[in-house]
């Protein structure tokens, strides 16, 4: 359809309506506005959109701007382009959450003890980049760590009856322990940790993994409590008989 001169909207700086050719201009044609902003030439289907349009680039412009002079690059603000261009290079080049994680480990794991090295590379291959190995940091949000929790506690309860299967005579012996609450709260501290990094660096704007609500709900030890006299003075005969068979005597 051949598309007609640009025509100004009065009241309106910078949208015109583009009449398609042999419009009759009458009641509500079809016709688009176009929004022309900076050089840039916009088309919308409604003046409210072509409205809309212009605030918006009168505010990336705006943050465009501030953004050279320096503002707010410490904290990246919504809307800004080149806030989003910078976030855009970062995560490229901060590639998917294992080559971030491994790089991670490399570069700290010279502060730990061989011990702690050992529990972390265990926590990161055969619990972490298994779930989020292949996910980009920016792509990891609480419904996905919640998701991976979930996943823990039902494949420790798999390993649980496979283990009670064998106990019973039945079945293999299982490859794996099944790991409690505070195994899989030791993964997601972990993972909180390696998040921390990338946040510092940011590649994702808020750690998805921090807070207790994503942690598993741990049971609290039960304690054997002294409260009766009976109790404390059986306890206080114990420990005269074991004090007098150490020194080689015998009580009365």
């Amino acid at each position: 359809m051949a598309q007609g001169k640009l025509e100004r909207v009065e009241k309106h700086p910078g949208v015109y309506r583009r009449h398609v050719k042999n419009c009759s201009r009458q009641g509500r044609c079809q016709c688009a506005y176009v929004l022309v902003y900076s050089g840039k030439a916009q088309t919308f289907r409604t003046l409210a959109e072509a409205d809309e349009g212009k605030r918006l680039a009168q505010r990336h412009a705006k943050l465009t701007k501030a953004h050279a002079i320096g503002h707010h690059r410490g904290v990246p603000e919504a809307e800004c382009p080149e806030c989003e261009r910078e976030r855009a290079a970062r995560e490229s080049a901060g590639g998917t959450f294992e080559s971030f994680a491994t790089a991670w480990y490399a570069e700290h794991e010279h502060e730990w003890e061989q011990r702690t090295r050992t529990d972390y590379s265990w926590r990161l291959n055969s619990h972490l980049l298994p779930w989020f190995g292949s996910r980009r940091p920016s792509e990891i949000d609480v419904d996905f760590v919640d998701r991976y929790k979930s996943h823990k506690l039902a494949e420790s309860a798999g390993l649980r009856k496979e283990w009670d299967a064998w106990r019973a005579g039945r079945g293999e012996k299982p490859k794996a322990r099944p790991f409690g609450p505070r195994t899989i709260n030791m993964t997601l501290i972990l993972l909180s940790s390696i998040l921390d990094a990338a946040e510092e660096r940011k590649l994702i704007e808020r750690n998805p993994a921090s807070g207790k609500r994503r942690r598993v709900k741990e049971r609290k030890p039960r304690r054997t409590q002294l409260d009766t006299a009976t109790a404390i003075e059986a306890l206080l005969c114990a420990a005269g008989e074991l004090d007098t068979e150490a020194q080689g005597g015998t009580s009365r």
